[in-house]
């Protein structure tokens, strides 16, 4: 199953789609960001990805914590 996180404005426009990739044998992730809206300009939309990042990697901690039953 392939993760993909969508990110909304107030008004449900799209504004950015991030997409993980893991790879095994570097037991590492990258990620691929689409920004979506055209309307940011780059600063806004590098902030938006660095806040992006943390939610990102907070998540996937507590799933993973969820799984093994640990506690985060």
């Amino acid at each position: 199953m392939k993760q993909r996180f969508e990110i909304y404005n107030d008004k449900m426009s799209l504004l950015t789609i991030v997409t993980p990739f893991v790879n095994w044998k570097k037991l590492s992730s990258d990620y691929e960001l689409e920004n979506k809206a055209n309307s940011l300009d780059e600063k806004h939309f590098n902030e938006l990805m660095i806040y992006t990042g943390f939610y990102v990697i907070i998540h996937k901690k507590n799933t993973a914590s969820s799984v093994s039953g640990g506690a985060v």
